[in-house]
């Protein structure tokens, strides 16, 4: 892929300098970069950003939350008006939502050719380097993560309807009484190859890798489900909003059946 410098106008610098400023921290994200900006000060020093969807790192893996996922992608856009002349073939376009067939074209439209076959991504004709949709979730059976700590019970039961989506449903139990309910479906990052999920550790420093699912069906919020890649059988389910990014985040849980 050809690697391409732009130069922001004067109102995306402001821009992305008020949401720079109003993000905030979310903890250490293994991610490979799709996007570089660098910062040059009026002193002569310069700082480099590297940036993954929504998350933005500097220095080092410790990364901030932007808040809006096509917040750096939309600046390209706007950079490269007539840029995506990609051709797409999707062999069977049942097989995934329409929600995230979009985001896939949108966040593919950078490369000449992308085919998507089942379970199968090709790129630029790459068939070697293809990559594969995780299906580490058996198609329409149901599982259940929990976990449970002082009487407390966290339960997320999510099962895969095709490719691309799942269906989730989230309870906590206490005394017999349900709180904290979500439910409804969430599709996967579009570009969860490049590691955009990043890894989640726990309270014992242990390192997992998770898969993410997106439901965005709420207007400026959404509910993130993380999923453990291959064997790992963990996961988390996050809620938050523009106006709070971090309403709610469930403990670590343990898959169970």
């Amino acid at each position: 892929m050809e690697n391409n410098t732009k130069q922001l106008t004067i109102d995306q610098k402001k821009l992305f300098v008020e949401n720079f400023n109003s993000s905030k921290s979310n903890g250490l994200r293994k991610a490979i970069p799709l996007y570089f900006i660098e910062v040059h000060l009026k002193d002569g020093t310069k700082r480099s950003f590297r940036i993954n969807g929504q998350y933005i790192k500097e220095n080092n893996d410790y990364c901030f939350d932007l808040g809006d996922s096509k917040f750096i992608e939309t600046i390209w856009n706007e950079l490269n008006p007539s840029q995506s002349n990609t051709k797409f073939f999707i062999k069977d376009e049942s097989r995934y939502s329409q929600t995230f067939l979009t985001e896939f074209k949108a966040r593919h439209s950078v490369y000449e050719t992308v085919s998507l076959i089942d379970d199968t991504i090709i790129v630029n004709n790459d068939r070697v380097g293809h990559i594969i949709i995780p299906t580490d979730l058996p198609l329409n059976q149901q599982v259940t993560y929990q976990k449970t700590e002082n009487s407390k019970k966290q339960v997320l039961t999510v099962k895969r309807i095709n490719y691309s989506t799942l269906e989730y449903n989230y309870y906590e139990e206490s005394n017999g009484q349900k709180t904290n309910q979500r439910q409804g479906t969430a599709d996967l990052e579009p570009v969860f190859y490049f590691g955009a999920e990043g890894t989640f550790e726990d309270e014992n420093e242990n390192v997992y890798g998770m898969n993410e699912y997106i439901d965005s069906s709420e207007k400026d919020c959404w509910t993130n489900i993380y999923l453990g890649v291959g064997s790992i059988e963990k996961s988390q389910i996050t809620y938050g909003c523009e106006t709070d990014r971090n309403l709610f985040n469930s403990k670590l849980l343990t898959r169970t059946k």
